[in-house]
């Protein structure tokens, strides 16, 4: 037995006994593109699905016929009918973490329990969960967590990130909250508590990268931190002023006291979680993927290129990232945006890591450059490009029209520059 068909049927026991994430770690090890490739997507696919995520089970199926899988069709359709559920909870969980940010939590708590009211009906992805857990703890109710998970379906709770909330929650009680030994020090460190939840934020939510200001995360925070900066100083003159101010500012300076909790309670989650921003760009990158893929599919295509322009922005080296440029350069086509188009052709053909060189769209991309060449005239550049396709990508489709379109380059079909 080789090492593929091993993989393989361990994976499809670990799908028949719940453990997905340990499916999808076998079955990433298989070369799709060598041996049992309908089966391998199919399974693919399934496991996906099974953990909220149908819009990569839909894309794993792309291809796939009935004489490979049995109903097949009837799997895509169902799970395509499935995507608009999806996109109301994920339009509600941007509310949601949007509530967060604005100190909200109470309207935040709510959005979190119409969410997981699915949990039954449907599976629901990791940050959902993931986020009613960091609501909870911002809020001080860290008791509850244990009560929380055990409610969680069993692939959730096998989850090791949701078991390191769990374990370092059950070793940290009556470590969270602590108290300053000034005013002053309350007050810094609710500035810190609005840039750690902007941080914190980027993690969850699928909205917040603004075009022009998304290069890195760590940017965000740096620009955050200046602008609170500027706080700090009105910040002690309302302290030194303390004893003259009337009883509404002791109500603020009670205000600020509990979100001061609050911030130790954040500040402690991602200390405890080692968080990092690279760690925090690759998944805001992907939850904004995940959203641009959701309108590409209801044919909303400026909208969808603008959620795969933000993600391609965050970083061009995830295992989404080809996929995001991919279907950004799909979008700009529909809405005729050719000047954009010409520029990310060479911005996806430029890429060296190992996402874009062996990505599944190379070809395509190659091709679709080649019959942009053409229409400009430049026969030339496209005649190198189609010798390309046809010696690294043989017996592909794109290497068959590679032929048709030689054949009429070099006919004189087309003129050269």
């Amino acid at each position: 037995m080789n090492q593929y068909l091993t993989y393989y049927n361990q994976a499809i026991d670990c799908l028949k006994r719940e453990y997905y994430e340990e499916a999808l770690n076998l079955l990433n090890r298989i070369n799709v593109n060598k041996q049992n490739s309908a089966q391998v997507k199919w399974a693919l696919g399934l496991a996906n699905v099974m953990i909220g995520y149908p819009h990569q089970a839909i894309r794993y199926w792309e291809g796939i016929c009935d004489t490979e899988i049995a109903n097949i069709k009837f799997a895509k359709r169902q799970t395509t009918t499935s995507l608009a559920t999806y996109e109301s909870l994920y339009k509600t969980y941007n509310d949601a973490i949007t509530l967060m940010k604005n100190n909200d939590f109470s309207q935040a708590s709510n959005s979190f329990q119409k969410i997981l009211s699915f949990k039954h009906k449907i599976p629901l992805p990791l940050e959902f969960y993931r986020g009613y857990l960091l609501l909870i703890l911002v809020k001080g109710e860290s008791s509850f967590i244990a009560n929380e998970i055990a409610s969680f379906p069993n692939y959730i709770q096998r989850h090791h990130l949701i078991q390191e909330i769990k374990n370092r929650v059950n070793t940290q009680k009556g470590d969270i909250l602590k108290k300053k030994s000034s005013i002053f020090k309350k007050k810094k460190n609710i500035l810190a508590f609005g840039l750690l939840m902007s941080i914190v934020i980027a993690v969850f939510i699928t909205t917040y990268v603004d075009k022009g200001k998304s290069q890195a995360l760590y940017t965000q925070s740096t620009a955050l931190n200046k602008e609170y900066m500027a706080e700090i100083s009105g910040y002690k003159q309302q302290i030194d002023n303390l004893e003259r101010k009337d009883t509404r500012l002791q109500k603020k300076l009670n205000q600020s006291s509990k979100m001061v909790q609050q911030q130790e309670n954040l500040q402690s989650l991602l200390s405890a979680e080692g968080v990092d921003v690279n760690q925090l760009a690759q998944q805001v990158g992907a939850s904004t993927y995940r959203q641009g893929y959701l309108f590409y599919q209801k044919n909303n295509y400026k909208k969808a290129a603008s959620y795969f322009g933000k993600s391609q922005s965050i970083g061009m080296d995830e295992y989404y990232s080809d996929d995001a440029l991919f279907y950004l350069i799909q979008s700009k086509k529909h809405l005729n945006d050719h000047a954009d188009v010409t520029n990310l052709y060479d911005e996806f053909l430029a890429q060296n890591n190992r996402y874009f060189k062996t990505s599944p769209y190379r070809d395509d991309i190659l091709l679709e450059k080649v019959e942009s060449l053409i229409e400009k005239g430049n026969a030339g550049e496209a005649k190198q490009l189609l010798n390309v396709i046809q010696q690294d990508y043989p017996g592909q489709w794109t290497a068959l029209k590679s032929k048709e379109l030689m054949k009429k380059v070099v006919g004189g079909t087309y003129a050269n520059n």
